[in-house]
């Protein structure tokens, strides 16, 4: 799937998706001519949630896509649990958002930065 990467800054209270470019991953046995790397600093208490477009273009019975928009919100509203919660949280939601029927696979990673 088309990843994304969204980051929460602790520091503004805030989350960013973080762009790149590149290509995505998987269908060459060699990618490290196609990725470009970016280099992003975390401090403590900064989160890095990524996750693949089966979580994000996921629609409910009325059509409406899951969408970035409810990601960073379920962020926001889970920031004092564990990543394995937040993962959870995110999955639990969309599940309620599609009423258990997906189309496509998931994949969601968070990363809790937590001290230096």
């Amino acid at each position: 799937g088309i990843p994304t990467l969204l980051m929460y800054n602790q520091t503004y209270n805030n989350v960013i998706e973080i762009q790149g470019d590149g290509k995505v991953l998987g269908f060459v046995k060699d990618v490290s001519s196609l990725v470009k790397v970016k280099k992003i600093v975390l401090n403590p208490g900064d989160i890095i949630v990524g996750c693949t477009d089966g979580l994000i273009e996921s629609k409910s019975i009325r059509g409406e896509a899951f969408g970035k928009e409810r990601i960073q919100k379920s962020i926001l509203e889970n920031l004092s649990y564990p990543s394995e919660r937040m993962v959870n949280f995110m999955k639990t939601n969309l599940l309620d958002f599609t009423s258990r029927e997906l189309d496509d696979d998931i994949s969601i990673l968070a990363i809790k930065y937590l001290s230096r």
